[in-house]
């Protein structure tokens, strides 16, 4: 029995009522009950103690559609931990066999183990192992996808229309940002434990998440929209046989119809993701990629060559389940 397991079965199963007011109005304030309940399966779950503040939620508008599929703002909850809490749900699961780095590089992408000059680091890396792995699997985090920005104000109190950092992401920049890496490497290594979950550190991300889902809920994603040539005709393996990572092992390459391309690919993806329990920010997450249409798009230029890439997303998706 893994130490997992033991800590999900001596988790607190169930609170004082004078305990769920002081969980409540501390560390998930704005909840519903659906959501607030939710929040507590998840800590026990997990082997959480949400008193330690080891698991907290945040709750935020978003835009959604009523039953009366009517546009309206509703809170939206997101559950995040501190790097710690991540840290101890992997080691938990008794398979977890460190990291490395982080490393630090900027504009010229070269990898530092420390990170010393005055303005923030262009990205951060980590790796993480797994027992049984290889080598460590890595993950990126760009700094202009992770940051936090705040409106900024002038000395009379009124806003100058920039976003700038907020406190933390202006004071530690390097140790924010490696916190992210960390914890798209932790998640990609052990999603069954990890999704849904996010380290407070990458909130930006969750944000963009929420855009990109309610963007695809409208059917107005900027790539769709782009208009096609008359007349576009590639040479793509129409007809192929893959493998069960959906890279071909034997194509026959035919000409490809009018918008072939990403177009193709972007609304064979939305279609795959309806009706099922997947959405954009699971894709995100298993791809180790950004969650907007943009980075989904620039996914999809380094890997078009590796063939049914459909069929190698399910795949990852269905092992989370």
């Amino acid at each position: 029995m893994t130490d997992l397991v033991e800590a999900k079965q001596h988790a607190i199963t169930a609170y004082t009522d004078a305990e769920r007011r002081l969980i409540r109005e501390t560390f998930a304030r704005g909840t519903t009950d659906d959501q607030f309940a939710l929040y507590l399966w998840t800590a026990r779950s997990r082997g959480l103690d949400p008193r330690a503040g080891q698991i907290h939620a945040v709750v935020r508008k978003a835009r959604v559609k009523d039953e009366r599929g009517n546009w309206v703002e509703r809170p939206q909850m997101t559950i995040q931990t501190g790097i710690d809490g991540y840290r101890l749900i992997a080691q938990r699961s008794g398979e977890y066999e460190g990291k490395a780095g982080p490393y630090w590089c900027g504009p010229d992408g070269v990898w530092q183990d420390v990170w010393v000059k005055d303005e923030p680091p262009f990205a951060a890396k980590v790796g993480v192992r797994r027992r049984g792995d290889a080598d460590y699997s890595w993950h990126v985090a760009l700094y202009r996808e992770y940051v936090q920005l705040v409106d900024e104000y002038d000395e009379n109190g009124r806003r100058t229309g920039a976003k700038v950092p907020n406190a933390m992401w202006a004071k530690s920049p390097a140790n924010m940002l490696a916190k992210c890496a960390e914890a798209g490497a932790l998640r990609s290594r052990f999603p069954e434990d990890l999704a849904g979950i996010y380290v407070d550190a990458e909130y930006a991300v969750v944000a963009a998440i929420d855009e990109a889902n309610e963007q695809r809920a409208r059917g107005a994603e900027r790539v769709i929209q782009r208009p096609r040539a008359k007349s576009a005709t590639k040479e793509v393996a129409a007809a192929a046989v893959v493998d069960e990572d959906g890279v071909i092992v034997e194509e026959h390459v035919s000409p490809a119809p009018d918008g072939s391309g990403f177009t193709a690919f972007w609304i064979e993806l939305q279609e795959m993701l309806d009706g099922s329990p997947w959405d954009l920010g699971h894709v995100g997450m298993v791809l180790n990629c950004g969650s907007n249409p943009a980075d989904f798009e620039r996914w999809w230029e380094a890997n078009r060559e590796r063939g049914n890439l459909l069929a190698y997303i399910r795949r990852k998706l269905e092992a989370l389940q």
